[in-house]
């Protein structure tokens, strides 16, 4: 049978397929990365070697912005795109804040600047990836007997609307979207090679610039470790029944191409710097010695980092098990499990190669949405609001200890962990 002619789980009515206004998207995502970016200390050695090697590269410029490094330290952990993108603003943006900052204070508030960028290409990727798939036949609602369905667009907007909130609510990558690292310009690349994919349906040259973006941009960020999930995921749809022969001649040539700009970059790095380059083989092959010596741990982290959106992904899965084929699951789910075929191979993982899976991870969810029923849908109400409810009062009790000193017990414990806070 047809995926056109099943009965999808969808059941949504157009009143409740109200899209959020793109204006409240817009100041959402900017308070999300405005607060805790800017006027603070380094969180976390990556954040100071992030911020470090940008203003190693502003300070010394020639090879530091071919070969990313720490006065004699070179840093191979990420490639130099983060330092690219970051001269670029400080060009534009460190003479005017120097008006009223010291030159250095100016260079660290225009290196955090790009953090914007990245977040606004996240939620660019994520938003319309999840539009042109939800707006796609497979993925409709069941048509009611009188009518009063939703229309496509504004289906497609509503779910696009959730993976955005699914993509702010994820626990793992609030802190991580504030760090002045290569970790948001990665999931940055993989939103747009995300994107490519979906828009190769219906415009395949505007699909072919965005995997170009996407793939290059993940090997110049993070090496190969960066690029592997989006190379996987290329090598999985070239196969896909759903892209007709020109469209997967688009994926050949966004690959060739990508392959190109990065071999340049190689070359270019060998012929300047051969310790640096050497050292940067030994890393990216030293990384995939492991083979599943660390998926179980970080299976085990990832039930924290992806929270709350693998529930609804798994839900979703479930659900649309009869449409697994069909694009709004099949192409998300292939970036996920390229991404967890990466956590396998890799000798040790962390946050930084969680953070990608993020972007799939929080469209599948979406795809949960119009499946859910009412009794689960009034249970998640009433979790959200005591979650809610309790956090604040949590909150609202240290503010008092910590000034008021009562609590005195509370006062004392976080005295002892925040001293001279």
């Amino acid at each position: 049978m047809s995926l056109y002619d099943r009965k999808t789980p969808a059941r949504l009515t157009a009143p409740t397929a109200r899209k959020l206004p793109r204006q409240t998207l817009l100041w959402v995502g900017l308070a999300y990365v405005l607060f805790g970016l800017f006027f603070r200390d380094a969180w976390k050695t990556d954040d100071a070697v992030g911020l470090a090697t940008i203003l190693t590269a502003l300070q010394q410029g020639g090879q530091a912005f071919l070969a990313p490094h720490i006065g004699g330290l070179s840093v191979v952990e990420h490639g130099p795109l983060l330092v690219w993108i970051a001269y670029i603003f400080e060009l534009i943006f460190s003479p005017l804040f120097a008006l009223w900052m010291t030159p250095l204070d100016a260079q660290i508030v225009a290196a955090k600047l790009p953090n914007l960028l990245y977040f606004y290409i996240i939620l660019y990727g994520v938003w319309y990836g999840c539009y042109l798939l939800a707006r796609r036949r497979e993925c409709q609602p069941l048509p009611l007997p009188f009518g009063g369905e939703p229309d496509p667009r504004d289906y497609g907007r509503m779910l696009a609307d959730c993976a955005f909130l699914f993509l702010v609510a994820c626990f793992g990558i609030v802190m991580r979207m504030h760090e002045t690292t290569y970790i948001p310009l990665l999931m940055a690349c993989h939103a747009l090679a995300f994107y490519g994919f979906v828009r190769i349906f219906e415009l395949p040259k505007q699909g072919l610039f965005f995997l170009i973006a996407g793939l290059s941009g993940s090997f110049l960020a993070a090496g190969l470790i960066g690029v592997f999930p989006v190379l996987a995921a290329s090598c999985v749809l070239l196969t896909y029944r759903y892209y007709d022969k020109a469209q997967k001649q688009t994926i050949l040539f966004a690959l060739g191409i990508s392959l190109a700009i990065c071999l340049a970059w190689l070359m270019a790095v060998q012929a300047n710097n051969s310790a640096w380059f050497d050292a940067w083989t030994a890393h990216n092959l030293k990384a995939f010695s492991g083979f599943g010596g660390d998926f179980l741990n970080a299976l085990r982290d990832l039930s924290w980092f992806l929270l709350p959106l693998w529930p609804f992904a798994l839900y979703a899965l479930w659900q649309w098990r009869r449409w697994l084929a069909a694009p709004h699951i099949f192409v998300p789910s292939v970036f996920i499990a390229a991404n967890l075929l990466l956590l396998l191979l890799l000798r040790t993982s962390f946050e930084p190669e969680y953070a990608p899976l993020v972007v799939p991870t929080a469209i599948l969810a979406a795809m949960a949405i119009p499946t859910l029923r009412r009794h689960i849908v009034n249970a998640l109400d009433w979790y959200s609001i005591m979650i809610n409810t309790l956090a604040l009062a949590v909150i609202w009790l240290g503010w008092i200890a910590l000034y008021l000193g009562w609590p005195t017990k509370i006062h004392n414990n976080i005295s002892r962990l925040v001293p001279s806070f």
